[in-house]
């Protein structure tokens, strides 16, 4: 068993600053961070966003990786400061690094050093001797052999979380680099959310290069945003709410419907909520359906979607009726057009089969009428015939009648 839950790490670092906030007496925190995120720089972030948030306390890192470690507590009264040793109690916060080399004799894994029997001897002296508190971070493979072979200690500890990335303040970070105007910043940005959101935006039948466009335009909001940005989520959850919204409201202005809500507002809790439980699934990099997604930001309702289809079939025969009254060419272009606007519309309330049938028939008027229409006309609904036989493919809610 490991530190790890299944709260989100957001969740964790609200916790985390609840058990930390105005203590008025010492504690020890364990904090396992995943292997891919063993390094001081990351450790470094999340040390940096508990001193952004903690201004009650002052932070001391003691870093024990080039030490063999068989007592914690002699350890730290060596390598402490006095003023810390001998301070009033919860002014300070100490930080240890680097006790997973101390935890095994030699390289030898199946010999547990002293450090892990001396722990739990110590535990009392820890809880209760020492003015300030200690978080201990270290790997996977430290605390199960702690639990296993410290289960005294392990038990008194009541603070114990998992962060699998640290990503939040990493972002924050990255942000802080947007301020400055930091070009290798910018290009960390476009290359680590580029995929992100297009791949989301062509999923929806948007096609690519409009896909690329509201990209873009997600990076000119941050760029107006980024002197005021703090973020709560991490910076590609901020992004893709964002392109989903100006993807949103070109469907709206398309529609001369009013705008439902600015670019720049905030995302709610269940946004970036969602976000991140689709984001640590690996979503993105799936070759689904993103129905999820589109179901959670669907921000206009069924019934509207319902009415805007009613007053494009109306469109559509009132056009029907009026053959001989119109000119052929103006007939044949419009009749396709409100068919290839209906089948968007069946598509976005998830009927795929009636969608197809639709581009099926627009389809078959425009290679009946090739002289009267252009040939980019027909590459676009034979192509996006072929994105919704894919997206029915891929889905599973595809709505085909019994």
């Amino acid at each position: 068993m490991t530190l790890k839950n299944f709260k989100n790490e957001r969740e964790q670092r609200q916790e985390l600053l609840f058990a930390l906030h105005y203590r008025d007496s010492p504690t020890i925190i364990f904090i396992e961070y995943s292997s891919k995120a063993i390094n001081k720089a990351i450790s470094n972030e999340m040390d940096s966003f508990l001193k952004n948030n903690l201004k009650e306390y002052q932070f001391y890192d003691v870093d024990l990786t080039d030490f063999s470690v068989t007592s914690l507590l002699k350890i730290l009264i060596e390598k402490l400061p006095e003023n810390i040793t001998n301070s009033k109690p919860v002014q300070y916060v100490v930080n240890v690094y680097g006790l997973e080399k101390s935890l095994l004799n030699n390289g030898d894994n199946n010999s547990l050093s002293q450090l892990a029997s001396q722990l739990n001897l110590e535990r009392e002296l820890l809880f209760r001797k020492v003015p300030y508190i200690i978080i201990i971070w270290a790997n996977k493979l430290f605390f199960q052999s702690l639990q296993r072979e410290s289960p005294d200690l392990w038990s008194w500890v009541v603070y114990k979380f998992y962060f699998e990335e640290l990503a939040i303040n990493s972002d924050q970070i990255l942000l802080d680099k947007l301020k400055d105007n930091d070009q290798n910043a910018w290009r960390q940005v476009y290359s680590e959310n580029f995929n992100k959101v297009v791949n989301y935006l062509t999923r929806r039948n948007v096609s690519r290069s409009d896909a690329e466009e509201i990209f873009h335009e997600t990076l000119l909001v941050l760029d107006k945003r980024k002197t005021t940005l703090t973020l709560t989520s991490k910076l590609s959850v901020f992004l893709i709410g964002v392109a989903i919204r100006i993807n949103y409201n070109i469907w709206r202005k398309e529609r001369d419907m009013q705008l439902h809500t600015s670019v720049l507002d905030d995302l709610d809790e269940d946004d970036i909520k969602f976000i991140e439980e689709v984001d640590a699934n690996g979503f993105w990099e799936k070759d689904i359906e993103y129905q999820d997604i589109d179901e959670h930001f669907d921000y206009s309702t069924f019934e509207d979607k319902r009415k805007i289809i009613e007053e494009l079939t109306k469109t559509y025969y009132k056009i029907t009726n009026e053959k001989k009254s119109i000119d052929k060419t103006r007939y044949v272009i419009d009749r396709i057009n409100i068919l290839s606007l209906l089948a968007n519309e069946y598509i976005e309330i998830r009927e795929y089969y009636t969608a197809e049938r639709i581009f099926e028939y627009a389809i078959g008027i425009a290679n009946k009428n090739k002289k009267l229409t252009n040939s980019a006309t027909l590459d676009y609904l034979t192509t996006s015939l072929k994105n919704l036989i894919r997206l029915q493919e891929k889905s599973i809610i595809s709505k085909k009648p019994s």
